[in-house]
């Protein structure tokens, strides 16, 4: 006996069950899915289709028969994956026959969908109607070409290279074409400052022709290797020069006679060039080409948790000057590393200055050369300068704190925290020029560029401003860090540290939309960053 009923013994997907002398039927249609992949269009490429429809069980006894014979002879249930498996042959072929002469652009667009649907009902009918069962709406047909698809954003891709490419090409011609408008208007006017030339270029060109020529003197000129202080480290980064990269830092550990380093410059000394670092009891003078030759330049008399800050040569290469916030300036001769030749201590330069000054937070610091016998100093928002061994103070300028001294060219930038930048005239030794910048000045450093400079300013909540000394053009390099400590720049990178003194962040220096790399220091020398310049 046949029975049409909802039985607890059918589950969901069972459209019919053998029991106890009878067979079970749903009462109510089961919804089929049939997946079809690796068909093959008349364009050669694949397509996957996706049929579905209802089928239920013939009311008839002959049709209730024929469903016992053919699908419950080897099985006690009839399951949705059995008839899945019943139909699919007849169901694929009847697919395949349109699709094997059609494009697959016109069948994944439905073109023949209803043609097709017809075709799949007919086959699905016949096969039916052999085994006691009906198909019902609604018919369902969904194909898709995965190798239409990869074929299409293949040819997206495609268009996109070559209009990235055509952009390029573009780009690179108008670049060549400001490089040389730039070149013959210098050549015109060789007096005239580089910033004043870009400043006689068009506004919409200025920005590129910049780019243009940092991008062009980062290829003419030597690179030069970026070094920074860490505990008792010498770090050394250098780009690689097969893919511009930088390459894994190397960690040089300096002899710890002076404790702690603090600072490191570069210097020349009869043409060859060194390191000047700062430590805790005195500076080292370190051969750049060989990191092994050190002479080690000791204040035995000073006692104190700090060290010096900076540490310059002057007298043509025959002594070293150093600042420190307590052991204020002291010199030494290059053969005489033993003992210093003269010193003042801050609170004694403090007191010959007038200056009430809370040491050592405002100490002497950024020490800057002018000439072979003069130099510049801050303490605090004053800004000191050094002839021969006479200190004597600058007229006041502002309040705030000074954040660095910079050598560009032939003036000297004093860098207020408060944005105010003052220029010295090297020769004359007087203040030119005074600009004020929006935000508070975390740290500064020039960028050299055509024989002069570009002033970078990190300010507290944004970006590394480049600001032009001749020109209104303002460019900024961008991270996610604010307010970082240390900057520094040679012609083809700019260097900053992060605000935690834990990262060097560094940009091409003609892209600074967005860093280049950064080196995690602190991971490899367990010790914060101090300091950092080229050399």
């Amino acid at each position: 006996m046949i029975r049409r009923m909802e039985s607890v013994r059918l589950a969901e997907h069972e459209l019919a069950r053998r029991g106890d002398g009878d067979v079970t039927v749903r009462a109510t249609p089961l919804r089929i899915d049939w997946t079809f992949a690796d068909l093959t269009t008349a364009t050669w490429h694949t397509l996957r289709a996706r049929f579905s429809c209802s089928v239920r069980a013939a009311d008839s006894s002959a049709d209730r028969a024929m469903l016992a014979e053919v699908l419950l002879r080897e099985r006690d249930v009839v399951t949705a994956a059995d008839l899945s498996a019943h139909f699919g042959p007849a169901l694929r072929a009847a697919i395949a026959q349109q699709v094997e002469k059609s494009a697959a652009e016109e069948l994944v667009a439905g073109q023949y969908n209803q043609q097709i649907v017809e075709q799949v009902k007919s086959a699905a009918a016949r096969v039916a109607f052999a085994c006691g069962l009906e198909v019902l709406p609604p018919f369902e047909l969904e194909m898709t070409s995965p190798s239409l698809e990869r074929h299409r954003l293949e040819q997206v891709e495609r268009m996109r290279s070559e209009e990235r490419a055509a952009g390029q090409v573009e780009h690179l011609r108008r670049a060549g074409e400001l490089l040389r408008q730039f070149q013959e208007m210098r050549q015109h006017a060789p007096d005239l400052p580089a910033g004043a030339v870009l400043e006689q270029m068009s506004a919409a060109d200025r920005g590129a022709a910049l780019e243009t020529t940092l991008l062009a003197a980062a290829r003419r000129e030597q690179q030069q290797t970026l070094y920074a202080v860490a505990g008792p480290y010498l770090v050394r980064v250098e780009r690689q020069s097969d893919d511009g990269r930088m390459a894994e830092p190397e960690l040089i550990e300096m002899p710890a006679t002076l404790g702690p380093l603090r600072s490191v410059q570069p210097a020349v000394v009869e043409t060859h060039r060194w390191l000047v670092i700062g430590a805790r009891g005195g500076v080292m003078l370190v051969d750049s080409d060989d990191a092994a030759e050190v002479t080690c330049f000791a204040d035995p008399e000073l006692q104190s948790a700090h060290g010096f800050n900076r540490a310059i040569t002057w007298r043509g290469g025959a002594e070293i000057l150093a600042s420190h916030s307590e052991g204020g300036l002291v010199a030494w001769r290059i053969g005489a590393p033993d003992r210093p030749r003269w010193m003042v201590r801050a609170s004694e330069l403090a007191e010959r200055l007038g200056l009430a000054v809370e040491l050592p937070r405002m100490g002497p610091k950024n020490l800057c050369a002018i000439d072979g016998e003069s130099a510049l100093l801050s303490m605090g928002s004053r800004v000191i300068l050094l002839a021969g061994e006479e200190p004597r103070l600058l007229e006041a300028e502002s309040a705030s704190e000074v954040v660095d001294i910079l050598a560009a060219g032939e003036v000297l930038l004093i860098v207020h925290a408060d944005g105010l930048v003052c220029r010295l005239d090297r020769h004359r030794r007087e203040m030119t020029r005074r600009d004020r910048y929006g935000g508070a000045v975390t740290a500064a450093g020039v960028l050299p560029w055509m024989g002069s400079g570009r002033l970078l300013l990190a300010c507290e909540a944004a970006a590394i401003d480049c600001v032009g000394l001749d020109d209104q053009l303002v460019t900024r390099y961008v991270s996610s860090h604010r307010g970082v400590r240390m900057v520094a720049a040679s012609a083809d990178l700019v260097a900053a540290v992060s605000p935690d003194r834990q990262r060097l962040i560094l940009w091409n220096s003609w892209n600074g939309r967005a860093p280049a790399a950064e080196v995690y220091i602190t991971g490899r020398t367990k010790h914060r960053v101090a300091d950092l310049a080229f050399g």
